[in-house]
């Protein structure tokens, strides 16, 4: 299993590649990527309206951590991928409490995870 821990050492932060699902606003997307984050977003890759499960599948095909706000789906994806031994890169969640207008808010989230020792790959974690 390939591990995707992050450390705060710029080299290493680089190596996280990340999509945002639809469920993030594309101006967090952008200040992501203003952060020096290798963030792609569905919108402009053609994706919008896909299915959970392809969704997932294209963000372990492509090696990018998926970003989301939609706990209540893909939570159960999670579960059942992690129940089958699937490896994939994972899933952070960015806690409902985080407003989807405070972009500063969803940049420091990911940020301060970033500055962590965490470890997400073949399972989930959160953003507060």
């Amino acid at each position: 299993m390939r591990e995707y821990c992050a450390s705060s050492t710029a080299e290493q932060r680089l190596d996280l590649r990340f999509l945002s699902d639809e469920h993030i606003p594309f101006s967090v997307h952008s200040a992501l990527r203003e952060a020096g984050l290798d963030v792609e977003h569905v919108v402009p890759l053609g994706l919008r309206g896909m299915a959970d499960p392809p969704l997932l599948q294209v963000a372990m095909d492509t090696q990018r951590i998926l970003l989301t706000r939609n706990y209540r789906d893909f939570a159960p994806l999670v579960h059942a991928w992690v129940s089958a031994g699937m490896d994939f890169p994972g899933v952070l969640f960015f806690a409902t409490s985080i407003r989807h207008t405070d972009i500063g808010a969803h940049v420091r989230a990911l940020t301060d995870w970033l500055q962590g020792p965490r470890q997400v790959a073949g399972t989930f974690g959160w953003l507060v």
